[in-house]
Formats: C-alpha cells, structure tokens, sequence
C-alpha cells in the first residue's frame, strides 16, 4: 500500500486572504446600499453598482490584487 504525503512547503501564492475577500464582500455590499445621490457624488450609475455588487468574490477588481498574500 502506497501512502499519500502531501509535499507542497510554501502556501499558495495566487490565492487572497481571507480578509481580503471579507472585505471586498463587505464594500460590495455597502456599494449596493448607496441611494442614487451617493453614487452619483462617487461617479457611479445605479446599473454600475448593481453590476459591481453582484460580481463573485473572487472576480477580485485590479486594484484589490495588491492586498493578497505573498
């Protein structure tokens, strides 16, 4: 009988934290809660928001890259 061993020694590098993520999660959905007033102060159509709100966790926007592990 062959035993499995699991051989990776560094963590993986292409994944965020989690705290990134709970983050974008939580501004997505603060992003959502904006009255039209807000999003037009912040240059946002409500479409735009909703659009945004709506995507995955883990379609993370460019600028969030820079905050995951590594």
């Amino acid at each position: 009988m062959t035993a499995l061993t699991h051989t990776r020694t560094t963590p993986v590098r292409h994944a965020p934290r989690l705290a990134t993520v709970i983050a974008l999660y939580r501004s997505r959905r603060a992003l959502a809660s904006l009255d039209d007033t807000a999003l037009a102060d912040i240059g946002l159509t409500a479409a735009e928001a909703r659009a945004e709100s709506r995507r995955a966790f883990w379609d993370m926007p460019r600028a969030w890259r820079a905050l995951r592990c590594g």
